[in-house]
């Protein structure tokens, strides 16, 4: 079953079904959903907050090898940031839950989730690879850059594995109050740190990657990651179980059927083995459709038996013929004697003529001098006339339009030269519909709008307040739809607008920003519906 789609298409259904539950703890899963990137071609925010993310990672094959359906980060630069947003810093309790794929088990490249990124310091709220190679969840105290000093974390007991999906999860409700899920089985666990109060910075937050050292760079996830869900609130057990509804398991069968086909158990979120299969007697006991067999897991059907091609068209031997029933060929004799119904002697019982017909008949002048039905003759022996075949048209254009179509006529039986076509002056004087030119043969369409431009981007500016190049945005003497991004070169969003005339003055929150290169994206849209992006660099100078 193709499942490309599923998370997305499925969710509202499935979350309508759990409205329905009686006696269970489990509330809706979109309660307190803050953030939800299903990761289907985009990083976008699926939980109807608006949240988008900011990605800058490649798109990759989900758990099912659905194509552009995850995110997949080197290990080096790629990563995914979320909005420095009050609603994704709230206070405890939080939830965090996704699917993981690492290519390494390592703790510097384990850093799944964290709700808020500052630079050489630790704070928010993080899911990650412990240095032991298992699922942890931590939070901060923002006090300090790294250590036990500055953080309360649980650690799991499942060692996790290179090359393998798994569901993940945490449940952090205080210092010594947390929940750690793999494959939606708590997975236990032991408590570390001495740090204080859950604090948080004014950075946005990030996933796959971490930067809390004073001395080091950033640490950077390697593997894939699908499915990223941030709640304020705590999960139950139950509600770990109804998610994995929602994110359906991994494929729990072996690949043989022999043993029984295995089936994932939402109720207790693992694999159950399946009862193996036995002879049901295939063969139905029919030779035309062949001998069925089993192969240890299902009847195969039989080759059905066909007629091998019985007859040898040879009538004085008779006619032979395939018999379904017995699966041979069998053979009635022929009959011999005139077979030509005009003859004087004509023998309609006759299956095979023994040259014995007879005829008495004379050429009445079958021709019937045109062309195109061809040229009938006269057959002495069916005293008949019989049609000639009709010429047909032996592919006359010569698929040069500047020297004419060249036609085939049906009274001639000839190829006819037609006269060359003439520029009728194509071009309509209208720039909004492209360009228009005479190719030789036709009106050619050169562009869908000739009439817009792709808006530039200076590479510098001063705002000095000399009204010189004192902002920086898209110079353009054509309306377009643009929305313009401005990072520092460490991610952090400075300036953003969707307004084409609105543009940045170099400066973040009131204040100056300093001299030096900044990082720009924009995309922008054309009237007619076209969209394009651009993203680069500019000097900010005073």
């Amino acid at each position: 079953m193709n499942l490309l789609g599923l998370k997305s298409s499925l969710l509202p259904a499935l979350l309508l079904l759990f409205l329905v539950f009686d006696g269970l703890s489990a509330q809706i899963l979109t309660d307190s959903l803050q953030l939800y990137y299903p990761m289907d071609g985009n990083a976008q925010d699926a939980s109807g907050n608006g949240f988008d993310g900011l990605a800058n990672a490649s798109l990759t094959e989900d758990r099912f090898g659905n194509a552009n359906s995850a995110y997949y980060f080197n290990g080096i630069d790629e990563y995914i940031d979320w909005p420095d947003e009050p609603a994704l810093k709230p206070e405890l309790p939080i939830s965090v839950s996704a699917w993981i794929n690492l290519d390494i088990v390592s703790v510097y490249k384990g850093f799944i989730v964290c709700n808020d990124y500052p630079q050489n310091i630790s704070s928010g709220v993080l899911m990650n690879i412990s240095s032991t190679g298992k699922l942890a969840g931590s939070y901060c105290d923002g006090t300090a850059s790294i250590g036990p000093g500055y953080r309360r974390t649980k650690v799991g007991e499942t060692d996790l594995v290179a090359g393998q999906w798994y569901h993940v999860a945490i449940v952090i409700r205080g210092a010594t109050d947390m929940d750690l899920y793999v494959n939606c089985q708590n997975d236990g666990g032991t408590y570390n740190g001495t740090g204080g109060s859950l604090a948080y910075t004014e950075n946005p937050g990030t996933i796959g990657r971490r930067d809390a050292h004073y001395s080091e760079p950033a640490y950077h996830y390697q593997g894939k990651i699908d499915e990223v869900r941030f709640w304020n609130r705590a999960l139950s057990e139950e509600d770990i179980q109804e998610l994995m509804a929602v994110d359906p398991a991994p494929e729990c069968s072996d690949g043989d059927c022999s043993n029984g086909l295995e089936v994932w158990d939402n109720a207790t979120c693992e694999c159950v083995e399946g009862e193996p299969p036995v002879d049901p007697g295939c063969d139905d006991g029919v030779c035309a459709n062949g001998l069925e067999l089993w192969d240890g897991c299902e009847c195969l059907p039989g080759v059905a038996l066909v007629d091998p091609g019985c007859d040898d068209s040879d009538c004085e031997n008779g006619f032979e013929f395939w018999d379904e029933l017995s699966c041979s060929c069998f053979t009635i004799p022929a009959v011999f004697g005139c077979t030509t119904a005009t003859a004087n002697n004509y023998d309609p019982l006759a299956d095979c003529d023994d040259g014995s017909c007879e005829h008495d008949c004379e050429d009445p002048g079958c021709d019937d001098l045109d062309c195109s039905n061809g040229l009938e003759v006269w057959n002495a022996i069916t005293c008949a006339c019989e049609s000639g075949e009709a010429p047909i048209d032996p592919g006359c254009d010569d698929g040069d339009c500047s020297n004419g179509l060249e036609m085939w006529n049906d009274l001639t039986c000839e190829c006819e030269t037609g006269e060359a076509p003439l520029n009728p002056g194509c071009d309509d004087g209208d720039c909004s519909n492209g360009l228009e030119y005479w190719d030789g043969c036709t009106c050619v369409n050169d562009s869908l709008n000739a009439c817009e431009e792709m808006p530039a981007f200076p590479n510098a500016f001063s705002p000095n307040g000399d009204g010189i190049n004192d902002q920086f945005g898209a110079i353009t003497s054509t309306q377009h739809s643009l929305a313009l991004w401005i990072f520092d070169r460490w991610g952090k969003l400075l300036f953003y607008s969707e307004d084409a005339a609105k543009q940045w003055d170099g400066s973040y929150r009131g204040e100056n920003c300093s001299l030096g290169v900044y990082v720009f994206y924009a995309e922008i849209i054309f009237t007619d519906g076209k969209k394009e992006s651009r993203r680069g660099n500019v000097t900010l100078i005073r």
